[in-house]
């Protein structure tokens, strides 16, 4: 059994892909997923993942380390950078909403070029994109994540708050975070 720290204690997972238990909370501090196959065959790699976590800044970092890792085991490296920008964002609004209780953060892959980030908060307040003038501190979040995206994000309402999710996808002209500055 993995060794968790204190800071590990903030997120749980929650549901899993069934055909890939074996990734379970471990697969936030082990590369190497345990997934038995037959000689000869490789293992498939780790299904969608979706964690809670507390309303807390540090979220953004659990949410981090969760997006890096399912994409490097995807293969989909060259989209780490822009999706952790776009994770980072989206755990951010989610926690400044005052929830008190568990935001859900959910990686998944729809198809083998894009793949999807969501965080579902408590709040019914929607995000709205702003036009920020190019020197303000503030209000450029969901601009970034449309540029990152080219448009490819959105907002599901549900009864008891939202869901704000945001599509990349690989391409050889996939916006980095170097050409949005």
């Amino acid at each position: 059994m993995p060794q968790h720290s204190p800071r590990d204690d903030d997120l749980q997972v929650i549901s899993l892909d069934p055909l890939t238990a074996d990734c379970g909370p471990a697969m936030l501090h082990h590369s190497q997923s345990m997934l038995m196959t037959a000689p000869g065959q490789t293992a498939p790699p780790c299904g969608p993942a979706t964690v809670k976590l507390r309303y807390q800044p540090r979220a953004a970092r659990a949410a981090r380390r969760l997006v890096r890792r399912k994409l490097v085991e995807w293969g989909l490296d060259e989209l780490v950078d822009a999706a952790e920008l776009i994770i980072t964002e989206l755990v951010s609004n989610a926690v400044k909403t005052g929830c008190q209780t568990f935001m859900v953060i959910k990686v998944r892959r729809p198809t083998p070029t894009t793949i999807r980030v969501s965080v579902r908060d408590g709040s019914r307040a929607m995000p709205v994109l702003v036009q920020a003038h190019e020197t303000a501190e503030c209000h450029r979040g969901l601009h970034l994540v449309h540029t990152l995206t080219g448009g490819q994000w959105g907002v599901t309402p549900d009864a008891f708050g939202k869901t704000v999710y945001a599509n990349l996808r690989q391409h050889s002209d996939t916006p980095t975070p170097e050409r949005t500055r």
